[in-house]
C-alpha cells in the first residue's frame, strides 16, 4: 500500500469515524424505570375517566361558555367503546371525545414479543379546542357521542367507516373515521355544524405521546425518534433533541404534517392543505427505558377545512418501510432515514428497490444480504479490477523503484521526485488505484445507513443472530467497556478478521508497502472500527464481513490470470511509443515546476546544514 493509498485510507477512516461520532449511536444505556408501565397506564386510565361527582366539575365550567346551557347535553352520557379493524391495524374509540384511544399494529410484536400498541390512553392524549368569538374555550373530545359502524364495498376496495354524531342546538356534531382494507392510514373528517358559526377562524389540535418501548436496544431507539414536520417550502424539519434530555422545542407557521417517528414506526396527523401556527417539543428521562421520548405536537386547524364536503385529513399508523411512506405524501419518505443526500439517493433509487425486488423471491434474508453482497460486487468490479491492474503496473516496476531508494539512501524527497519520473517514463497514474475506491464511498456509506434503518430486517433471524436491526451477542459481558459495550458480536469480529485479512492480501501485491508506524496503523484501523460497530445492526456487519470476504476471492483470482510479463511489456510498448511523441506543453511546466521545486528545497537544505555548522 503506497502512500497516496494510506492517506486515502487514512482519510476514509477519520470519514467514517466522524460520520459515526455525530449520526452513530451515542445515546448512554437507560437504566431500568423502576414504575411499571402497567401501573403507569392505570393511573392515566383512573384521571382520564373520573367518577360520576367528578365529571360535573368541567361540565358546569364549560356551561359557562356565551351558550349559557347549550353544550351541556354534549357533556353528558356514557362511554361505549368502538373498534376500526383490518388486517393491518386495530383501533380503539370511545364515544366520549371520539378520537383515537388506542392503536395496535397486529403484524408486529416488541422485541419482547407482546402485541405492539404503538399508542393508549397510558401514553396518548389528544385534545381539539375550540374558540368561540368571546374566547372561551371547549374541547371537542370532551363530547360524548352516539356511534355508528358501516361497511363501503366498492370495485377496488372495502372501507369500514365509524361516524360519531352529537346533537347540539338543533344540529349535529360530526366525526367520521374511515379505514380502508390492507391500509395503514385512518381517514378523519370533522362537521361542526353550527357550531362552526360561533367559533373563531381556528381549531387547536394537541397531541401528547410518550413513545413506547418496541426494540431491545434503547441507545438506538432513542437517537433515532423525532418529531418531524413539512414545512411551506417542502422541508422536512426534525425535533430530535438528539442525546440532550432537555426539551428542545420550534414554532413555526404553515405545516402539511406532522409525525411522530420512531426507529421502525410512526404516528402521523396529515393534512389537507397546510395547517396554521404550529409548535412541536421533544424531550426525554435519561433514567426512564420505558419511554423512548417524550412528544409533543400543536396545530392550529382553520375552521374552513372541516365540514362534510372538504378533504379528509388522515392519521398515519404504521411501519417506516420507505416504499410506503413515499406514497403517503410530499416528503414523508423522509421517515425513513437513509442518510445526507448523495448517500440516500443511492439507497432510494438503488439499494431499496433491488432489496425489495429479492424480497418477493427470497424469505432467507442472510441469502438475501448474501446475493446483494455478490450483484454490489459484480457492479462495482470495474473499478476494482481497475484499481488493482493500477497496483500490478507499479509492482512491476518494483526494481528501479529499488535502485532509486539505494541512489538516495538519505533523500527521501530525492526518491518520491525520482519515482514519479519513473511512474511517467511508463505512462503509470499512481492516483488510478485511489479513484476507483473512492467512487465506491457513496455506495459504502448508503449500505451503512440502509442496514440499521431497515424494517425489512426486524427480528428476522438468521443463524445465531435472532434480529439482523440489531447486535448479535455471543457473550453478554457482566460489565461495559467504553465505547465497545456489554456483549460481544460475532460478526462485528468476523468483519474486522476479514478486515485484517483483506488488509494484508493488498499489502502483499502493493509495490510500495509502508513501514513502521504506517504499517502499523492499517491494521490499528479495523480495530478501531470494531468499537464502534459492536453495537450496530448485525445484517451491517454481516454484510461488511461478506464484502470482504468476497473482495479478496477477486483479488486471487484477478492475480491467478494477470501476467506480470505481460503487463511489463505492455508499459515497454507504452514507452516506446511516447519516446516519439512530443511533450504537451502543458506536461512540459509540470516537469519543470517539479524540477524547481526539488532545486529549491536541496538550497534550503544546504543553507540549513551550512548554519549548523
Amino acid at each position: 500500500m503506497d502512500r497516496n493509498q494510506a492517506t486515502g485510507l487514512l482519510l476514509i477512516s477519520i470519514l467514517l469515524i466522524g460520520y459515526l461520532y455525530f449520526f452513530g449511536d451515542s445515546t448512554p444505556p437507560a437504566e431500568e424505570n423502576t414504575t411499571p408501565t402497567e401501573q403507569q397506564s392505570q393511573q392515566t386510565e383512573e384521571s382520564t375517566n373520573p367518577t360520576s361527582s367528578e365529571t360535573e366539575a368541567p361540565a358546569e365550567e364549560l356551561v359557562l361558555v356565551d351558550s349559557g346551557n347549550a353544550y351541556f347535553e354534549l357533556l353528558t352520557g356514557e362511554e361505549e367503546e368502538f373498534i376500526l379493524e383490518n388486517k393491518n391495524l386495530r383501533v380503539i374509540f370511545s364515544s366520549k371525545g371520539a378520537y383515537p384511544r388506542e392503536v395496535q399494529l397486529k403484524g408486529y410484536k416488541t422485541w419482547e414479543k407482546k402485541p405492539l400498541i404503538l399508542f393508549d390512553q397510558g401514553s396518548s392524549q389528544m385534545t381539539m379546542i375550540a374558540r368561540d368569538r368571546q374566547g372561551e374555550e371547549i374541547n371537542l373530545y370532551d363530547f360524548y357521542y352516539n356511534g355508528r359502524l358501516e361497511t363501503k364495498v366498492t370495485e377496488s376496495d372495502t372501507s369500514r367507516i365509524l361516524t360519531f354524531s352529537g346533537s347540539w342546538n338543533g344540529g349535529n356534531v360530526i366525526q367520521r373515521y374511515e379505514l380502508r382494507n390492507g391500509s395503514f392510514e385512518l381517514q378523519y373528517s370533522m362537521d361542526l355544524g353550527p357550531l362552526a358559526s360561533n367559533l373563531s377562524s381556528a381549531l387547536s389540535f394537541n397531541w401528547e405521546d410518550k413513545l413506547k418501548r418496541f426494540e431491545k436496544t434503547m441507545d438506538q431507539s432513542r437517537n433515532q425518534s423525532s418529531l418531524n414536520f413539512l414545512d411551506r417550502n417542502g422541508d422536512v424539519i426534525d425535533v430530535s433533541n438528539d442525546n440532550d434530555p432537555e426539551e428542545e422545542k420550534v414554532e413555526i407557521n404553515g405545516v402539511k404534517w406532522f409525525s411522530m417517528k420512531q426507529r421502525f414506526f410512526n404516528a402521523g396527523f396529515i393534512a389537507p392543505d397546510y395547517m396554521g401556527e404550529a409548535s412541536f417539543t421533544s424531550s426525554f428521562d435519561p433514567a426512564d427505558s420505558s419511554v423512548i421520548k417524550h412528544q409533543k405536537a400543536s396545530v392550529e386547524i382553520p375552521v374552513a377545512m372541516t365540514g362534510g364536503s372538504n378533504e379528509a385529513f388522515r392519521f398515519y399508523l404504521g411501519p417506516n418501510n420507505y416504499q410506503v411512506l413515499k406514497k403517503v405524501d410530499q416528503g414523508y419518505g423522509e421517515n425513513v432515514y437513509l442518510g445526507w443526500t448523495i448517500f440516500a439517493t443511492v439507497n432510494k433509487y438503488t439499494v431499496v428497490p433491488f432489496f425489495n425486488f429479492l424480497e418477493n423471491y427470497i424469505s432467507n434474508y442472510g441469502l438475501l444480504i448474501f446475493i446483494l453482497v455478490i450483484v454490489v460486487k459484480i457492479i462495482l468490479f470495474p473499478l476494482s479490477y481497475k484499481s488493482y491492474t493500477s497496483m500490478a503496473r507499479m509492482k512491476v516496476l518494483r526494481p528501479e523503484i529499488e535502485e532509486i531508494k539505494e541512489m538516495h539512501p538519505e533523500d527521501q524527497q530525492k526518491v518520491q521526485m525520482e519515482t514519479m519520473k519513473l511512474y511517467q517514463k511508463f505512462g503509470v497514474n499512481p492516483l488510478s488505484g485511489c479513484v476507483p475506491v473512492a467512487l465506491q464511498i457513496p455506495v459504502l456509506f448508503a449500505l451503512f445507513n440502509f442496514f440499521p434503518n431497515s424494517i425489512e430486517l426486524r427480528q428476522q433471524s438468521f443463524l445465531w443472530a435472532d434480529d439482523l436491526s440489531t447486535y448479535d451477542s455471543i457473550l453478554d459481558l457482566p460489565f461495559s467497556i467504553p465505547f465497545y459495550g456489554d456483549h460481544v458480536s460475532l460478526f462485528t469480529l468476523l468483519m474486522t478478521v476479514s478486515t485484517i485479512g483483506y488488509t494484508y492480501v493488498q499489502n502483499q501485491g502493493n509495490p510500495m508497502q509502508q513501514q513502521g508506524p504506517m504499517k502499523t496503523m492499517q491494521y490499528f484501523f479495523p480495530i478501531m472500527i470494531m468499537f464502534f460497530l459492536n453495537n450496530f445492526s448485525s445484517g451491517l456487519t454481516y454484510y461488511y464481513f461478506l464484502s470482504n470476504v468476497v473482495t479478496i476471492a477477486q483479488q486471487f483470482i484477478i492475480r491467478k490470470f494477470t501476467d506480470d510479463s505481460d503487463i511489463r511489456a505492455k508499459l515497454e510498448a507504452k514507452q516506446a511509443r511516447k519516446k516519439n511523441k512530443k511533450k504537451s506543453g502543458f506536461r512540459q511546466k509540470l516537469e519543470n515546476a517539479m524540477e524547481d521545486r526539488m532545486e529549491g528545497s536541496n538550497r534550503a537544505m544546504r543553507r540549513q546544514i551550512g548554519k549548523k555548522k
